[in-house]
Formats: structure tokens, C-alpha cells, sequence
């Protein structure tokens, strides 16, 4: 494993203990990046981390990511997904869809794609802001578990494209929430800086609905490395889905929070 520390901030509760125990049940809660299905699935990566560490022990890792979810979406399903199932942890990274759903090509495809009515992207920070609140309460409200925000990925390579611009102020929200409620945070998107500066990809590759379900076919045929080498990435093989090394670094992270 990489010797690399999480940008963790921590609630007035957590103390320096082993989060990962015998029995514990963790649900990941968010997106596609969650989900794995497009690419490489970080919670696989941790899985295989946490099972070669703890070869007894009986945890539960339950993926409940759904591509092409906003905040909103999550608020739709979080009875279900999380609360019906009374994890000992909840994990929650989502934002992406919220800034890339907003340009109008991207939600048009999606909803042609999937058919889901609920996933519809926040308007702005504002409302960005209100889903979120209201998806703690509900979930403060409703059972006791320890909640961990993470700030998602980056969009797009190229740390100043107008993407990663606009997810600035999304993360901003996300820090706040987790201070103001006293929740754990993970900095996923500060480490995938970390990574790519300095990085000079040779096109801003992001990830667009009329391509993502195209390499979701080419995938059959290929590696999300082999696509991510061919088009000069890094962590990820269109901009916004992980290759193995995305998928290792937000792994990592995870595994740091659960056993440190």
C-alpha cells in the first residue's frame, strides 16, 4: 500500500480507536464512482485490503451506489438504501452529478438511458446545500450510526477546467456540513489534487453521457487502464470513472479512516 495519510477531520467522538471491528457493517452510499460498474470499483480494492489485514473478521462492506445520483437522489432513496438497513457506519460521497447534471446535454442522455426520475442535479450551491442538510437529518433523525462525508473526485483531469472550478465551491459545502454537524470527512477531492498537480494531461477529458455508455461497451473488449493509458490519464480512464490506480488511492484512504 502506498504511504499516503487521509485528510481526515474528525467528530467531537472519534478518538484514535480501530473504526473497522468485528461485525461491523458499512454501507457506501452514492454514485457510479461508488457503484463500480463503469471502471474500477474502489470498495473490490478496499475489500481485498481489509480482508488481507483481517482475515477474521466478519465485516460487511454493502455498496449502495447508483450511477448518475445527485444529493437529491439520495434523499429519495436514503429510507431504503440506509436507514431499513441500520449500518454501524454510513460512507457518503456524492457532488459530481450535481455540478455535471446541470448542463443540459448530459441530464438529457441520462434520463434517456436510465429512465430514473429522481436524479435531478441541485440547481445551485443553495439547494445543493438544503439536500444535504435534510439527508443528515434524516438520517441523524431516524438511527444511530456514524456518518463520514467524503468530498468526491475530480472532474476532469485538468485541475482548472471549469468543472473542477465549480466542484470547488460543492466541497465547500461538504467541509462545512461535516463541521457544523461534527461528522467525520474524508478528503478524497484534496487527495486527487495532491495527485494530479502538476500533471499536464494532453486533453481535457471529461466525462460526458454521450461517451460514458460508449466505453461501458468498449470495456467489454478492454481494461479501464489500457483506456486511461491510451488517453494520457492518470487516476482515471474518462475524467470522472477510476482505473486501478483511482480506484487504490480513494481505497487507501478508506482503509487509513477504518484501521488508524
Amino acid at each position: 500500500m502506498t504511504n499516503r495519510t487521509a485528510t481526515v477531520y474528525k467528530n467531537g467522538y472519534a478518538n484514535g480507536r480501530m473504526k473497522l471491528r468485528d461485525n461491523t457493517k458499512i454501507i457506501f452510499f452514492g454514485d457510479s464512482i461508488t457503484h463500480g460498474v463503469f471502471g474500477e470499483s474502489y470498495l473490490k480494492e478496499l475489500d481485498r485490503m481489509l480482508s488481507g489485514k483481517f482475515p477474521n473478521f466478519e465485516y460487511r462492506l454493502i455498496n449502495k451506489g447508483r450511477s448518475g445520483d445527485t444529493v437529491y437522489s439520495l434523499l429519495k432513496r436514503v429510507e431504503r438504501d440506509v436507514i431499513s438497513l441500520s449500518p454501524h457506519i454510513v460512507v457518503i460521497m456524492i457532488g459530481g452529478n450535481d455540478v455535471l447534471l446541470k448542463h443540459a446535454d448530459n441530464y438529457k442522455i441520462l434520463q434517456e438511458k436510465t429512465g430514473i426520475k429522481d436524479q435531478i442535479p441541485a440547481r445551485n450551491i443553495a439547494e445543493f446545500k438544503d439536500s444535504f442538510r435534510k439527508l443528515i437529518n434524516h438520517i441523524k433523525g431516524s438511527i444511530r450510526t456514524r456518518i463520514v462525508l467524503c468530498t468526491p473526485p475530480t472532474i476532469g483531469e485538468d485541475l482548472k477546467n471549469r468543472y473542477n472550478r465549480e466542484m470547488v465551491h460543492y466541497n465547500i459545502v461538504i467541509r462545512k456540513i461535516a463541521m457544523d454537524y461534527h461528522l467525520d470527512m474524508i478528503d478524497i477531492n484534496a487527495a486527487f489534487h495532491r495527485e494530479l498537480r502538476g500533471s499536464h494531461p494532453r486533453h481535457d477529458v471529461v466525462p460526458r453521457m454521450t461517451d460514458i455508455y460508449d466505453d461501458l461497451e468498449k470495456l467489454k473488449e478492454t481494461s479501464a487502464d489500457k483506456l486511461s493509458k491510451e488517453r494520457g490519464l492518470t487516476l482515471t480512464y474518462d475524467g470522472g470513472h477510476l482505473n486501478s490506480k483511482g480506484a487504490r488511492l480513494i481505497a487507501e484512504h478508506l482503509f487509513d479512516y477504518l484501521v488508524n
